[in-house]
């Protein structure tokens, strides 16, 4: 928010022309939350020009407009511009207010923000830190400025990967939020959004979830159901059920997102630009390429247009309507618009900072899929060493680089390059079947790797990487558990008849917040989740007797990698275990018994398989067969927002 003080021994003629810097300042704020940036610019300038001609250029009230100017500089990219007023105005309220005053730390704060935003992670985490130390001595621990210190502080290490680090800051945040401003506040709705977004970035969607949902409700019901957080949450919701694979859940979710930001910031904001960017994503993802274009072309036009051609956020739309166009094999199209990316990132953002690394990421993975592997080579080794010196040698994307470099060698055969790295990433504790069972068995072949480090590599991965499937399994024995008898199986049974009445009640409640406020029925849609509360309640409860009775049980729905030894002491003499991978290109099987173990190569495919199970189960009617498509995996292009 825009902080203004009230002016004193101010009178007469020279009081009202700092009242007309007021409302500069004032109507400058509005249009720059408009999008309006060049507007709300002028308008800065000419406040900021009257208040250091008539009170000074030391004067504290110009370096709120110097704090407010950088503000608008920063939004469209500007940051050399926006440094050196957010610093003046740091030196100003040091001076004028001493270097604890929570006026200091607002700068610090503001001044640390740039810096993220730029990449710059190291200068960015001690002013962070200052700024905290300021506002929890002068206004004390609960203080929602302390909440607001806290927040940022663990977006910086979300951005950096330090997960760990960042959740007890974003629950910290949230706790003094719900203490000093109640449950139903906006600001806990923006604590509970940036903690789910943290969850969702983990894969921990069921703890996500119902903070992105309470989030949603706390918007609706003190902002008004066509706010633009509201948008803001609706999209989270989304994108988290697109990550989830719940298309269906999310499509309506991203449209009624986009026609709040659209009735709310006008046709040509931003905001609407990213709804329009993930509505997009969401199509593509499913092969709905022809629905997918247009979106994406508008949302770069609308980013063209409010943030100049060389925002980083441009050559963000530019890099997602590329890979639309590289999904789909139009490769001459998707060409060009990666490399005006990549140009926009080094310019906007510097050489070093991890959204150049995306950039070459994204343009090597285009040169890999045409087989000009020694174009891709190097950009991907460039993209590495930037992830790695910017977000340090454990985080996802230096993860995802190294898998993607592995890849390549894996393609031209250079096994003996792939294998480390693929060694690397398991010693990491990052799983990814593709490329490590290629790798492994090739270098088996290749005789770098004798079968028995081969076999327990794969293994490991094969166990990490089948987490889901698991899952599946516990659930199929629980229907078993479910139909018999006895104590375990009666809270089985009852667990498994409160899931379902959560799924519809989650079904309906998804179905109601998509559609315009006109047809919605609010004292419905908090009676169900009232009820959707309860059963939550009820669930948690057998939960608890479950781990507390039932040990066993609960292990296999979370069970942890066995090595070779661990798996054949389970086995008898007349048992083995048989697993398997499906692949788009290439699957295996692995055989483990009481006293041997081997895994191999299988002459099969998802696609043929899926043919020849339709084959044998299919009846002769006039049903057409249902078509499917595939999109290649890559960096994922839906804005997840943080507010």
């Amino acid at each position: 928010m825009l902080v203004i003080e009230p002016f004193s021994n101010a009178n007469g003629a020279f009081a009202q022309t700092l009242e007309e810097a007021l409302r500069l300042n004032e109507k400058a704020f509005q249009l720059d939350d408009q999008g309006r940036h060049a507007e709300a610019e002028s308008l800065y300038k000419r406040s900021l020009a009257i208040r250091e001609k008539k009170l000074g250029p030391d004067h504290p009230y110009v370096a709120i407009s110097l704090n407010n100017l950088a503000s608008v500089y920063k939004r469209q990219g500007r940051y050399a511009e926006a440094e050196p007023l957010y610093k003046r105005s740091l030196a100003i309220r040091e001076n004028a207010r001493g270097h604890d005053h929570p006026d200091v730390a607002e700068s610090l704060n503001n001044l640390a923000e740039l810096y993220r935003e730029q990449g710059r992670y190291e200068d960015a985490e001690p002013i962070y830190n200052r700024a905290l130390a300021i506002w929890e001595k002068a206004l004390g621990r609960d203080n929602p400025k302390v909440a607001l210190s806290l927040n940022n502080l663990a977006l910086l290490y979300d951005d950096q990967g330090r997960y760990a680090e960042a959740e007890p800051l974003y629950k910290r945040s949230l706790a003094i939020n719900e203490k000093a401003l109640g449950p139903d506040h906006p600001d806990v709705a923006s604590s509970l959004n940036n903690l789910a977004a943290l969850y969702d970035v983990q894969g921990r969607y069921a703890d996500a979830e119902p903070l992105h949902k309470r989030a949603l409700a706390i918007r609706e019901k003190k902002l008004g159901p066509d706010h633009p957080y509201v948008a803001i949450s609706l999209n989270n919701l989304a994108t988290l059920y697109q990550h989830q694979g719940r298309y269906a859940d999310a499509e309506p979710l991203f449209k009624r997102s986009l026609a709040i930001s659209e009735k709310a910031l006008g046709p040509d904001h931003p905001l609407v630009g990213t709804s329009l960017n993930n509505l997009a994503w969401l199509y593509a993802i499913q092969g709905r390429y022809a629905e997918a274009e247009p979106f994406s072309k508008r949302a770069l036009a609308i980013v063209e247009k409010a943030l100049g051609p060389d925002h980083s956020n441009v050559a963000r739309a530019l890099g997602n309507l590329a890979l639309l166009y590289e999904d789909q094999g139009r490769y001459a199209d998707a060409e060009p618009l990666y490399k005006r990316s990549l140009a926009i990132n080094e310019k906007a953002l510097g050489p070093d900072h991890p959204e150049v690394a995306t950039s070459l990421n994204n343009l090597a993975g285009l040169y890999k899929d045409q087989g000009r592997y020694e174009d891709a080579e190097p950009m991907y080794k460039q993209s590495l060493a930037i992830f790695e010196k910017a977000l340090g040698p454990n985080h996802p994307d230096v993860a995802g680089s190294l898998n993607n470099l592995a890849a390549l060698y894996d393609a031209q055969g250079r096994y003996a390059d792939a294998l480390p790295i693929v060694r690397q990433r398991i010693e990491r504790g990052f799983f990814s079947s593709d490329p490590a069972f290629p790798v492994l068995m090739g270098s088996q072949k290749a005789g770098l790797i004798d079968g028995a480090g081969s076999f327990n590599d794969s293994y490991k991965v094969l166990q990490a990487s089948s987490s889901s499937a698991a899952a599946d399994a516990v659930q199929k024995l629980a229907q078993r558990f479910a139909a018999g008898s006895g104590e375990l199986a009666e809270i089985v049974r009852k667990d498994q008849d409160l899931a379902v009445g959560a799924a519809g009640l989650d079904k309906a409640l998804v179905a109601a917040v998509s559609k315009a406020p006109k047809e919605r029925n609010p004292a419905a849609e908090q009676e169900m989740r009232k009820r959707f509360a309860g059963i939550s309640t009820e669930r948690k409860k057998l939960s608890d007797v479950l781990a507390e009775q039932f040990p066993d049980y609960i292990a296999l729905a979370n069970p942890k990698p066995l090595t070779l030894q661990e798996t054949q002491a389970l086995l008898s003499d007349d048992e083995a275990v048989v697993a398997f991978d499906i692949g788009e290109k290439k699957s295996y099987a692995w055989v483990v018994s009481k006293t041997a173990a081997d895994w191999t190569e299988i002459p099969v495919t998802a696609k043929s398989l899926a043919e020849d199970v339709y084959q044998a189960l299919r009846v002769p009617s006039s049903m057409p067969e249902e078509s499917h498509s595939s999109c290649r995996t890559g960096t994922s292009a839906t804005t997840q927002l943080q507010s």
